[in-house]
């Protein structure tokens, strides 16, 4: 009774933001399946393998919709393993029917992840799913007390993956979206590489790299002015790529672009101090907490690697970072009380 009690006190502050989080995740999902198999009908150029689409849900283009639930299924499966694993410790679980109460909410958690995990893979979007591999290796690190054992699980879930991968074992689905992506990691003008259906996306986006390292070559300081990417295009595009996108697809070289070294110095400390003040909270948290501390960790992983090749900050994604930026919030300050309750 005392451990359901404290369960209850953890997911009183944030839970109902968890809640709406998790249930806006499979809303989004539940339009992207049926986007992608049942709808029938699509944009043409979402269309992936023989009838089935893309899935985009809501925002219209599968990246933004698929970095959208990058962000929400690490938070659901962790708080829902979390919740499920203190429950399930107790002694009087078998017995006690109020231990069953947040043992189902984190059932219903770690659902509500998983369906967004899936239509996350639903979206076929290679930067989407880079992301979460990144941010399922950065959570298996920190589960553990002892990070060692995190630190060697996630070693043998990368090797895994590329002997998988070498030995084509892979998902012919995951396999063909890859297939031609390593022929240019190494390319660096594509002015003279042919364009056709295939590859137009990835040399669609180095392009638009190259037009934003024109602008931080001619602007190296201060950039082209916040928000002027799309304003300067024109002047600094590639011949071929008359029509600006609206942002760099890849959020770096854009903030680069547009605010200069200064500007991008100042994104990565921001990002740097969220992750550093996260893992402090991982290291002091217990139970519920540390779990929900972990699935943030993970969101802002999943957030940072996949804008290497997008810029998410689009259709309003940026009032659920605000959220979940306000869980961080919570939990730092419910820390807080307890050292001061401690010390007094």
């Amino acid at each position: 009774g005392v451990k359901f009690g404290k369960t209850c006190q953890v997911l009183s502050k944030p839970g109902w933001l968890v809640a709406i989080i998790i249930a806006s995740g499979v809303l989004q999902t539940m339009s992207g399946v049926w986007e992608w198999g049942f709808r029938g009908i699509g944009p043409a150029t979402f269309r992936i393998f023989g009838d089935t689409y893309r899935a985009y849900g809501t925002f219209e283009q599968p990246n933004p919709f698929a970095g959208y639930l990058g962000m929400i299924w690490t938070v659901a499966i962790a708080v829902g393993v979390g919740l499920m694993i203190r429950s399930a410790k107790s002694p009087d679980f078998a017995q006690s029917r109020r231990l069953w109460i947040p043992f189902g909410i984190g059932l219903i958690a770690f659902a509500g992840g998983a369906a967004s995990l899936a239509g996350l893979y639903l979206s076929f979007s290679r930067g989407a799913w880079i992301g979460a591999a990144a941010a399922g290796i950065i959570m298996l690190i920190f589960v553990p007390r002892r990070r060692w054992i995190g630190i060697s699980l996630a070693i043998i879930g990368v090797i895994s993956f590329f002997t998988l991968y070498s030995l084509n074992l892979l998902p012919s689905a995951i396999a063909s979206r890859f297939a031609d992506v390593g022929n240019f990691l190494q390319v660096y003008d594509v002015r003279g590489v042919h364009v056709n259906d295939s590859n137009f996306a990835i040399v669609e986006r180095l392009a638009h790299w190259q037009a934003a390292v024109n602008m931080a070559e001619a602007n190296p300081i201060f950039g082209v002015g916040l928000g002027n990417y799309e304003a300067a295009y024109e002047t600094y595009r590639l011949v071929k790529w008359q029509y600006a996108l609206g942002h760099a697809h890849n959020v770096y070289l854009n903030t680069l672009a547009e605010t200069g070294a200064l500007g991008l110095a100042g994104y990565l400390i921001l990002w740097g101090s969220i992750f550093a003040v996260t893992i402090r909270v991982i290291h002091r948290a217990g139970g519920v907490e540390r779990a929900l501390a972990i699935g943030l960790l993970g969101t802002w992983t999943h957030l940072m690697t996949h804008q290497f090749l997008d810029n998410l900050y689009v259709n309003n994604v940026h009032l659920l970072i605000g959220a979940l930026l306000g869980l961080l919030c919570l939990l730092l300050n419910s820390i807080a009380e307890r050292q001061s309750a401690q010390n007094f």
